[in-house]
Formats: C-alpha cells, sequence, structure tokens
C-alpha cells in the first residue's frame, strides 16, 4: 500500500513529460526566426512518434532554407 501512494504520482508524471509539446527554434543569417513546435493536445491525440515526425519536417524544411537550430 506505501508503494502505490509514491509510484502512482511517479506514473502521471512520467505520462505527463511524455506527452508535453515541444519547440524548436531556427535562426537564418538575417536574425529573423521561426518557431516549430507541436502543441500537448495533438501529441495526446496522434502521438510522441507523430510530434516527433512532425517537428523533423518542419525544422528540415527551414534548414534547406538557410536556417539553423537557434541556441
Amino acid at each position: 500500500m506505501h508503494r502505490s501512494k509514491f509510484l502512482l504520482p511517479l506514473i502521471a508524471l512520467l505520462l505527463l513529460g511524455a506527452c508535453s509539446g515541444q519547440v524548436v527554434e531556427l535562426k537564418n543569417t538575417e536574425g529573423e526566426t521561426v518557431t516549430c513546435d507541436v502543441s500537448q493536445a495533438t501529441t495526446l491525440l496522434f502521438g510522441v512518434v507523430a510530434r516527433d515526425v512532425t517537428i523533423k519536417e518542419c525544422v528540415e524544411k527551414y534548414e534547406k532554407a538557410g536556417y539553423k537550430k537557434a541556441g
């Protein structure tokens, strides 16, 4: 009984962390920035794999246009 008291909140935190949105900021040589992001709601609906694919495609599109990841 004692373990479940700590185990349930830990599982909830892990699930929330895995389902959070993701943001990648990119910058070009003129200092213009763009943001590739996926909301937490989208991640919950379509999953982490879909989130990662969406972010990757967005980043690749802007890298082809001369942007680089900021920071």
